[in-house]
């Protein structure tokens, strides 16, 4: 299932494996509005769970997405946390995973996201890539000018005064692009997202992004404008294309990469690629911002035009005739796994309803429990805005600090296995990642003046809030590809 799960929380990469925390289930009978079937997604800084709201034979699964318990007391991350949910619902577009709901419970503030079928980008990238296979041109590229419309939907935000936001998503990669069964592509989490007058801003000398999809300027600590998404997405495009990573290696090598070398062409790796596309790329990936399309409009015109005369050539081809093809049974096993869930939700209500208070409290928790075990056993996977891989095989993303060329910064980066892998670079990884169960990118860092009384406290990874809507679907808990089972982060 998916994209509603994909929103993510996520997201970016930053899912780990763990437990699902009991609280969680709790909330089926603490909330009236929402009640929890599944646990979706847990990253550093928060969770994912789909929900369903009824009501008067209204019925309907969005991705709820929260905070940890132990970060809802932290001013700072709280103000962060509800501008990602502020921005999401802001920006209005087919392309974008939508915000729908803001609130707060016993557990803390959450916010409410569509939940959407399909499955993030680097998911489907890995899948094609496991049966060796390429995604053809044309899916590429309208997965791509689908992105960069909702790109420019949020570029163009403004808020209810009419004030230009001058919004920019700062993390454009794989994992945070979900790819509908119905054909639609959007994009999700924006937990870094940089606009002017939000509640929080970006500390001096921190990097903030995925070290392989970051641009020069991002790298150097300039201020950043729309034209740096842009070069994130020509990135996702070349490697959509491609089938493999452009920038990867250890972190001194990408940045390297980045700044200084010049991108491939890719009319050298794949024949069928127009000369109007290759062209496109090279001023995408164009060091110098100037040099880039000033718009994501206008890369979406130039998309659609290599699109129309590619159709004239050979006919359509449509991103959703290629997901069923990839991925036929898969919605089906995805909504099997929501219906146990479903079951299971209302057998505890109904359980818990001939209880005394008390009782029906042990009650909820028990059968909590049980029900982490249940999602786990029937494998759900989680494609999560957000933002990630299956919670089962994620592994913590390194925290560093990046001498010359640019001024020294330290980086907190999210996991870089972020788009599709050799298999021998995937073996080498699991033999050399640390284990599954601790959460990608949860380093921490001492804080500084913290709050009286507190002294340092540990804190999590400052790139989004850590679950993202890549991430999530009833089958990332097993070893298949994640469905997206929810919305962007």
């Amino acid at each position: 299932m998916g994209e509603a799960s994909s929103a993510n929380t996520s997201g970016s990469d930053a899912l780990h494996s763990g437990r699902m925390s009991q609280p969680s289930l709790q909330s089926t009978l603490e909330s009236e509005r929402y009640e929890v079937v599944l646990p979706l997604a847990k990253g550093g800084m928060g969770t994912v769970e789909l929900v369903v709201r009824r009501t008067e034979g209204f019925e309907r699964l969005y991705a709820l997405k929260r905070l940890h318990p132990h970060l809802r007391e932290d001013d700072e991350l709280v103000k962060m946390f509800l501008d990602e949910a502020r921005l999401g619902g802001l920006v209005r577009h087919a392309n974008v995973v939508s915000v729908l709901d803001v609130g707060r419970d016993l557990q803390g503030p959450y916010f409410v996201m569509e939940y959407i079928e399909g499955r993030s980008l680097r998911d489907v990238l890995k899948t094609v890539i496991r049966s060796e296979r390429r995604i053809p041109v044309q899916v590429c590229v309208r997965i791509a000018a689908q992105v960069a419309a909702g790109l420019h939907a949020a570029h163009e935000l403004r808020d209810g005064a009419g004030r230009a936001l001058n919004l920019v998503h700062r993390d454009v990669s794989p994992q945070n692009i979900i790819v509908g069964f119905d054909g639609v592509s959007r994009l999700t989490d924006f937990g870094i997202a940089k606009v002017w007058g939000a509640s929080t801003q970006t500390r001096t000398g921190v990097l903030k992004g995925k070290k392989g999809y970051t641009s020069p300027e991002q790298l150097r600590l300039e201020r950043v404008d729309r034209r740096s998404d842009l070069f994130s997405l020509g990135i996702v495009l070349f490697e959509t294309l491609s089938g493999r990573r452009l920038y990867s290696g250890d972190y001194d090598t990408v940045i390297q990469s980045i700044l200084y070398d010049p991108p491939p062409d890719i009319g050298e790796l794949r024949r069928d690629i127009p000369s109007a596309l290759s062209e496109l790329l090279f001023r995408l990936l164009a060091k110098d911002r100037e040099h880039r399309p000033p718009l994501a409009a206008e890369v979406v015109d130039s998309l659609q035009d290599v699109l129309a005369d590619l159709i004239a050539e050979e006919g359509a081809v449509t991103v959703a005739d290629f997901m069923q093809e990839t991925f036929s049974g898969a919605r089906d096993d995805d909504h099997a796994k929501i219906r146990v869930g479903m079951d299971e939700m209302v057998r505890v209500q109904q359980k818990a309803s001939h209880l005394p208070n008390a009782s029906r409290r042990r009650l909820v928790i028990g059968v909590g429990i049980a029900a982490v075990s249940l999602a786990l056993g029937v494998a759900l996977t989680v494609a999560v805005v957000g933002g990630r891989e299956p919670l089962a095989q994620q592994a913590p993303a390194p925290s560093v600090t990046v001498a010359a060329p640019p001024p020294p910064v330290a980086v907190t980066e999210e996991p870089a296995t972020a788009a599709p892998a050799t298999q021998a670079e995937e073996s080498a990884a699991a033999n050399s990642a640390p284990p599954a169960s601790m959460l990608a990118g949860a380093h921490t860092t001492k804080r500084r003046g913290g709050a009286k009384g507190r002294g340092h406290r540990r804190r999590p990874p400052r790139s989004g809030s850590g679950v993202s809507p890549s991430a999530m679907s009833p089958s990332a808990m097993s070893g298949s590809p994640s469905p997206w089972m929810w919305p962007g982060r």
